[in-house]
Parts: structure tokens; sequence; C-alpha cells
């Protein structure tokens, strides 16, 4: 974690601003769109949305219908916008749903045409799951930086995890999960879980375990840490932290309550579990709610800090980890008045609160200096001729770089082009009596590396041998379809142009590659057939419109077609198909969601392959 600006400052003297007061609402959620919307979630199952003034526009998204909020942990919990949502349009959503106990379900809906308002329509259940008990639900979603979707899942309630369900290693409650969105019929397993390879003893979804209630979890947006609020039992609240790049955590609920033992039967040593950074008991609390590390621009004396609260008692704490590696927590204000339910972070990263109350209020710091700050080591081996550098960014503020101390000419804008060695440094001016400036940081470029490879003919036929590939460095990385380490197979690779890639990264980390192509026939003695590639279907799952890639030997008349499981066509089309690679857009947007199979058919070879349509 970076902590050398936060904790060269005291600790941070934190207030708290009203920024909007809703009355009625029960807010569960605040998440932004990468705007300046601020979205609002309500446990009875409404999203509105407040303007960058705290001003109430109107409501986004009603599915009041869909959600059971009898329960105090019950009802619309969660909100996460897609990572491409400016071109996707996707938001998520986690709420209980039925009645009685509830279950949890995951879904997906994708705004309307007016940008204030989702598609109540458009949902799409990506997983659900049975809650055992009313209380202990989780809810909270978070897309991380690898562009895949975070769930928290609670233990299923009641006291003590009576079924030992955290512990349990194919129980999907008092999980962290991990899920690729973007992949299969409702969603993907990345190939990077921890226990992917073990579907056996493991659900594969599993990312961290041994969670009691997770309530809240975020990201650091500067280095991707993850920061998780689990609720204790009788007498621990506890703030876990995981590092970025890492996995496959046990917390250890239920054999531990904090750092406490609670309940070792059949647990493993305690070497097993990871213990939390900081714990309290509940002498000054009794549900603790997590919250951010602060990577605003407004206010240095907060940057860095993780931020978090308790439900009960209102109190205010900030964890970071000093110089010496030593985690530090501070206790803050305590807001005792205001049951803080969430945070929330708008897309400069400044930090917010939202209480059972319906009102948001705004962290302050009483402080004026803002944060002057673009890069986290005293030296930057930068590639190439040029690199830009950015600082943290936010509003109202204003730039002044320099070089080795003195002014850059016109150097005003946000980010910097850098295009010569040197010491870089940037001066963040909030008012003419209140600026800060950065320390520097030393630039130094390294050219990138010019890169070949030999070995590749330009065309070969399927039963031509392998051949061993020779990259100029040594050292690099190939890939392509008939790739496997440094040979290249042309049966592997199959029928049609193939690309393969050598990419070479340099001791100073600098990267290069270079692409090259080869066309792959199926050979018949001295002459060749009308050779149809193999059919290349692309996005599947596949939303609004899909790809169809072909490769012909010959120019010929190509009929494709795309049909249902039962053989009813959807889409027809006869052409002329051309020597070399052919690719046909095709809209799918009125296709019902389901499996289809689109069939490419020369003269003499047809080509059927499965398609997975979503919405």
């Amino acid at each position: 974690m970076i902590t050398t600006i936060a904790w060269a400052q005291q600790a941070p003297k934190v207030n708290l601003v009203q920024f909007a007061n809703l009355s009625g609402v029960k807010i569960t959620d605040i998440k932004n769109a990468g705007d300046s919307r601020l979205f609002i979630v309500d446990a009875k199952g409404i999203i509105r949305i407040l303007d960058s003034n705290g001003v109430l526009k109107r409501v986004f998204l009603n599915i009041q219908s869909k959600v059971l909020s009898a329960g105090g942990e019950q009802g619309l919990l969660g909100l996460a916008f897609h990572p491409k949502y400016k071109q996707n349009g996707f938001l998520y959503v986690n709420y209980t749903a039925g009645t009685g106990n509830g279950s949890t379900v995951i879904s997906r809906f994708k705004v309307s045409s007016n940008p204030d308002s989702a598609d109540v329509s458009s949902e799409k259940i990506i997983l659900t799951f049975v809650q055992p008990y009313t209380n202990h639900n989780g809810g909270n979603l978070m897309f991380g930086a690898d562009g895949y979707l975070y769930i928290g899942t609670g233990d299923g309630g009641s006291a003590g995890d009576p079924q030992n369900r955290s512990q349990n290693k194919k129980s999907i409650l008092g999980k962290m999960l991990r899920i690729d969105v973007d992949n299969g019929v409702k969603y993907a397993i990345p190939p990077s879980n921890p226990y992917v390879n073990d579907p056996t003893n493991y659900l594969p979804e599993i990312w961290a375990m041994g969670l009691r209630n997770p309530w809240k979890y975020s990201f650091d947006r500067l280095t991707n840490d993850l920061w998780i609020g689990d609720v204790g039992q009788n007498n621990w609240e506890e703030i876990d932290y995981q590092p970025a790049n890492t996995s496959g955590y046990n917390y250890g609920w239920r054999c531990y309550e904090g750092t406490a033992t609670f309940n070792t039967s059949g647990c493993l040593p305690s070497s097993n579990y990871k213990f939390p950074v900081y714990e309290y008991n509940h002498s000054s609390g009794c549900s603790v709610t997590g919250g951010y590390v602060y990577r605003g621009a407004q206010y240095e004396g907060m940057f860095g800090w993780y931020f978090h609260t308790d439900f009960c008692s209102g109190i205010m704490y900030a964890t970071i980890k000093n110089s010496s590696g030593a985690w530090i927590t501070k206790t803050l204000s305590k807001f005792s008045t205001n049951v803080f339910s969430t945070f929330g972070e708008d897309q400069y990263g400044e930090l917010y609160l939202g209480g059972t109350s319906g009102k948001v209020w705004k962290m302050v710091d009483s402080t004026c200096k803002p944060v002057a700050f673009f890069n986290t080591t005293d030296t930057l081996q930068a590639c190439g001729t040029s690199k830009v550098l950015t600082p943290v960014y936010g509003k109202n503020l204003s730039y002044q770089w320099k070089l080795n101390g003195s002014n850059i000419l016109n150097a005003t804008a946000s980010t910097y082009t850098a295009t010569t060695n040197g010491k870089y440094s940037v001066e963040v001016i909030k008012t003419a009596t209140c600026t800060n400036t950065s320390k520097e940081v030393t630039v130094i470029f390294n050219p990138i590396p010019t890169v070949n490879f030999n070995g590749l003919n330009s065309t070969y036929c399927t039963s031509s041998p392998t051949v061993t590939l020779q990259g100029n460095p040594l050292g690099g990385i190939y890939t392509g379809k008939g790739i496997t380490g440094t040979t290249y197979n042309p049966s592997k690779a199959g029928a049609g142009v193939d690309t393969v890639v050598y990419t070479y990264s340099d001791t100073n980390g600098c990267i290069n590659s270079i692409a090259k192509t080869t066309t792959v026939s199926l050979c018949t003695g001295m002459n060749e057939t009308s050779i149809l590639s193999e059919l290349q279907i692309y996005p599947n799952p596949a939303n609004t419109v899909c790809t169809i890639a072909f490769f012909l030997t010959k120019k010929e008349m190509v009929n494709v077609k795309i049909y249902t499981t039962q053989g009813q066509i959807y889409f027809e089309k006869k052409s002329e198909g051309v020597v070399g690679n052919n690719n046909l857009k095709i809209d799918i947007d009125k296709a019902a969601e389901g499996i289809y199979f689109i069939e490419v058919k020369t003269s003499e070879k047809i080509s059927t392959k499965k398609i997975v349509i979503t919405h």
C-alpha cells in the first residue's frame, strides 16, 4: 500500500458536511458511473440519482416488486457499474427476492435510451442462491481492476454460523466470489481463480473464504488492494486486508472472531488463517461498516488512509501501514447521532457516507493542502521517447509542472508528457494561498527493444511438419493458434490464416512485439480444393452484433444461416466470398436469448458452430 504522503502528516482531521437528505430512504450503497452523478441505493428496491450538488434528479431504477426488504438485513443491497458502462450500459445489483428468508439474486440491467433511467425489463439473472436465515446476506458488489465482478456473501445468518458454511469449501456462503460476467452463458470462472483446478473440493467461484458478513469491501483505486469490513459475532469487529495480485485467503470465521478463538472444532492450525489488520471490541460499537482508501485530490491529510466506521456508535476510524510496515489505526471523531450504513466514492475519489435516515454526507478535511502526487517511486523507468505523467486528479484544481525545480512553460494541464530525462514534479493549486508541490520523480528514458523472429513460412499445408521459431532477442514469448513454446504446428493451427506474435520484455521492463501471418491450407496432391477454414464467431456469447469469420482459397458463393435448436431459421444470406479472410457482421439484437447454430456452406464444405445469444 502507498502511504508515504499520508504517514508524513498527522492523522486526518475529518468532518462531515451534509450533501443530501432523502427522507424515508434506507441507504445501502452509494456508487458512481464514471461521471458527476451519485447513485443512491435504497433497501426497498429503488436507485436514485443525485447530481454533483446533491440535488435529487430522478429515480434511476425501481424494482420494489422484486425485492424482499422485510428483514433488517434484506433488500436491495448492492450496485456495481460495468467497467465499460459507457460502452455497454450494463449495471449489476444484489437483492433479496421471494418471501421468508428470501434468496440472494445477482442480476444485470441495462440503461435505457435515457441515461438517467435503467430499463427495468432488461433484467438478466446472473446468479441466485438460497439464504437459510434472514440475516448475514452480505450484499456488496465491486468490479476489480481485472474486470471481474467480486461478490461478498455472508455466512447465511443465525448466530455462530451453526452449519459452519464459512469454512465449507463447497458452500457459496461466507465467501468472496470472483466471476467473469463477460463470458459464458451467465458468467464464466476466471482462469486465475485460486481453486479453479480443484472443482472436486472447492467451488471454483471462490476467491477468499472464512467471512461472517462482509459489510462493506472496496478496492484501493491506486494500488488495487482489497479492504473488507467483516461484521463480528458477540465481541469483535474486524478490518481485513488483501494485497493486490493475491488470492485464496481464509479469514478464519467461525474458527476465529477477529484474532480471538470462537469455535475451533475441526479447524486447522492458526497459521492457515489471515487475521485482521485491525479489530475493536463491542465496548466501541457493534457492527463495522467498511469504507474506502481516500485517493481524492482535495485533502492531502486524508490521502492513503482507509476510512471505516461503526453502524451502532458512529465512531470514525482511519487505518494505514506506516513506513516500518506496522498497521496503525486512529480513532477519529464520533458522529453518534448518525447511523452510517455505507460509504461511497465519486468519480474523483472523494468520499461520502450514507445512513438509514436517508442522509448523505461528504467527508472533508479541515486542512487546506490538495494532493500533489503522481508517482510512487523516486525513479521512473520510461520506455521510448515520451511518458505521460498523471497526478491524482480532482475538481476545481489547476496545475504547474516543473523540470529540475523550474516551471515548464505552458505545462499547466492536468497531465504532462515528459520527453527528456530529468527530475519532474507538479504543483497543485487550490487557491492562490493554498498549494502543494509533489516530491521529485526522476524519469529515465530507455529505448524500446528491436524485436524480430525467423522460421515462419508464408504458407503451409495442414500436413506440414512442426517448425522451430528463432526469436531475437532470445527469451520472448510466442502466441498464436499453432504455438507450443517456441514451435509452430500447422496441423494444430488448422486451415486458414494464422497470426503469430513474438513479444519480448527487456530488463528495464520495455516491451515490443512483432506479428507475422501465415496461410495454412488442406493440401491434396499438386492442387488445392476450395477450403472453408474453421469457422470463427466472436463475441460468443454475443449481445447485439456478432461477427462470423472464415477463410476461402477461391472465390465462390457462400450461404450463411443462423437457426435455432429446433431448426427455425433466424438469418440467411447468400453472398460471394473472396479469396482469403471473409468477415460478416450480423445484427442479432432482435433474436431471443438462447442457443443457436451458425452454418457456413460452400460448394464443397459445410462448417457449423454453436453461438449463445444474450441481452
